[in-house]
């Protein structure tokens, strides 16, 4: 019966959730999903069926994750009862991880027993044959002269076998583990990176809370004239010639790509040498460089290494900051995206270099 099936599975019955938050409905039907693809994995028969299954879990898998990354993501704006059910998910999802790759150890071992057993019985049938029982002159049977000799070789070769088969199992063990400790190694990578990267967004918006709250603005000062080369192209941050309050990337270095660099705590101004206006964001939320002062919507904020940084516009999004992208179709063209860590990983990398003249 279906019952007496989900006592003997390692996986259990399948997975039902109730009262599922609208905003995890996507991750817990991944989950499902995932969860009842290893169902197939575990009633698989042959090595070509597990092969073929155990690719499509673990492209499952990566869909789960990218899922949980997103509610992760998010999750500062959810409620208490959602963060409970996205950390029940969690756990779900790390036991049918550790469950798949059970399944995958014990596949591996039944294989290696199979082929152990039908290499054993063919080697005692080669072996035996020598062995057999012959007739004498007397009319007597007796045992070939090599009949001692082949038997011992035959419990050595059991033995070697037994030997082979535990050592093949101990590899087994191992790649189970350190399939699973690099998996873990990644999960808490990218939950460093989701912590620092939320750090550091409060940290921004905190400062420039008490900027605004302040009575005495404090005084930016100046750190260096610099040019900003987009990573990518080789090109350089640029007012147009055409019109000197546009940003736009340009293929030559010149007087318009010269950029002072103001600093108030730890948040940056752009000021453009040529133009004399600074960079930031207009009323409309447009990338423009036609600010007269260094205000609040001139203000910028990059990575702590400036040979490969991204920028953000520390007043898009409401004061979440937006990072500064590249037009896919027009790699000139610069555009102010969103502040979460999914737009940062889309973000252009620029490198900071004073600039010295010569």
């Amino acid at each position: 019966s279906n019952d007496d099936d989900d006592a003997k599975s390692i996986l259990g019955p399948p997975k039902v959730y109730e009262d599922v938050p609208d905003s995890c409905t996507s991750a817990a039907q991944a989950i499902q999903n995932y969860h009842a693809n290893l169902q197939v994995l575990e009633s698989c028969e042959t090595d070509e069926q597990r092969e073929t299954c155990k690719l499509i879990c673990d492209n499952m898998f990566q869909g789960v994750c990218q899922q949980m990354e997103a509610l992760r993501t998010s999750s500062t704006t959810l409620d208490s009862k959602t963060v409970k059910f996205v950390e029940r998910l969690e756990q779900d999802k790390k036991t049918l991880r550790q469950r798949q790759l059970s399944l995958q150890q014990l596949h591996r071992g039944l294989t290696m027993t199979g082929a152990k057993i039908s290499s054993t019985t063919d080697d005692k049938q080669m072996l035996l044959q020598h062995s057999k029982l012959k007739t004498n002159d007397d009319g007597q049977e007796e045992r070939s002269p090599i009949a001692g000799v082949i038997i011992q070789q035959e419990q050595h070769l059991d033995t070697m076998a037994k030997h082979l088969h535990e050592l093949g199992s101990l590899a087994g063990h191992l790649n189970t583990s350190l399939a699973e400790h690099s998996e873990k190694l990644d999960s808490l990578d990218e939950k460093n990176d989701s912590m620092l990267f939320k750090t550091k967004m409060v940290t921004r918006r905190a400062d420039r809370i008490i900027q605004k709250k302040s009575w005495v603005k404090e005084k930016a000062e100046f750190v260096q004239y610099a040019w900003i080369r987009h990573q990518s192209s080789g090109r350089y941050l640029s007012v147009a010639p055409n019109n000197d309050s546009t940003l736009m990337l340009s293929g030559v270095l010149n007087e318009r790509c010269i950029f002072g660099i103001w600093k108030r705590k730890r948040i940056l101004g752009l000021q453009n040498k040529y133009s004399r206006k600074w960079a930031g964001q207009s009323l409309l939320g447009q990338l423009t460089c036609s600010g007269s002062v260094f205000g609040r919507r001139e203000e910028w904020d990059s990575d702590d290494d400036w040979s490969n940084t991204t920028l953000i516009v520390a007043s898009a999004g409401w004061g979440h900051g937006g990072y500064l992208l590249v037009d896919d179709n027009n790699g000139a063209v610069l555009t102010i995206g969103g502040g979460t860590l999914e737009d940062k990983k889309k973000a252009a990398r620029f490198c900071i270099q004073p600039f010295e003249k010569n």
